[in-house]
């Protein structure tokens, strides 16, 4: 089959772009290496793309056909199929959420990116990232993410410069990033960081994966306080540290070995 405008897709174009992460390939499927230009039943069959309708635009229409007296209805096996027909399929869902301690205050910072692009996790505050809450939430990113897309997500933990006095880490502390796939953790990652206020604390986890069909995502990144076990701890508030300023007040307890019991 010949090509018409330069409008048909052949299968060494069609696997170029699932190299590029443009469409995601069909569970047990692969793509005939040619420059022969494939029928529109060809694609259907082989990459995530809208058939028969879309809601978000382009897709392979329906035709008709019949073998032996059998009438068929779906992608055409003996069209051809466009480039312009090709609009791979949405993901099913994809979320963020971000929450930071904010007293004493851990910086949390996250950001998601398909294809090197970077999504608006807060539209309201026409931001790419996510840097107010606890907890703050992203709008349903499923329209901007693809399936056979590439996507990386990324949380940083503290300052790089200081915000008034402060370097965005008041205290010992952990900062995560967790991805979920369905609702089973796919990533876990973690980070301590002790408290410093004389540089920056900026510090970064990231994670990368394809999206796939039929795949629910949920991606969180958080902060959390902490103490050493070494450490003592106030045992009416998790916010005050117990140091001198604070020994013999606030319940301020240590029970490492050697410890009096309180402070």
């Amino acid at each position: 089959m010949g090509r018409s405008g330069n409008l048909q897709i052949t299968g060494d174009e069609l696997q170029a772009m699932v190299n590029e992460g443009l469409l995601g390939l069909k569970a047990g499927q692969s793509i005939p290496a040619t420059n022969r230009c494939l029928t529109r039943q060809e694609v259907a069959n082989r990459v995530h793309v809208d058939v028969g309708d879309s809601s978000t635009g382009a897709f392979i229409p329906f035709s008709n056909w019949t073998i032996d007296n059998v009438f068929y209805t779906g992608a055409s096996p003996n069209l051809t199929c466009n480039w312009n027909y090709l609009n791979s399929s949405t993901s099913t869902s994809v979320l963020f959420e971000m929450s930071q301690e904010g007293n004493p205050y851990l910086n949390t910072d996250l950001f998601g990116y398909v294809n090197g692009a970077p999504l608006r996790l807060d539209p309201n505050n026409n931001l790419d990232g996510m840097f107010f809450g606890g907890p703050q939430y992203s709008p349903q990113m499923n329209t901007a993410v693809r399936v056979g897309n590439s996507v990386t997500v990324q949380a940083n933990f503290g300052l790089a410069t200081p915000d008034g006095a402060s370097y965005g880490w008041d205290a010992p502390g952990y900062g995560f990033l967790e991805v979920s796939a369905n609702g089973t953790l796919i990533s876990n990652q973690q980070i301590f960081k002790p408290f410093n206020n004389t540089s920056s604390t900026l510090q970064s986890l990231s994670y990368s994966f394809t999206v796939q069909a039929n795949t629910s995502y949920y991606i969180k990144a958080y902060s959390l306080i902490t103490y050493e076990y070494y450490q003592c701890y106030s045992s009416v508030s998790s916010n005050d540290a117990c140091n001198s300023a604070f020994n013999g007040t606030n319940g301020c307890e240590c029970c490492y070995q050697g410890g009096s019991g309180t402070c």
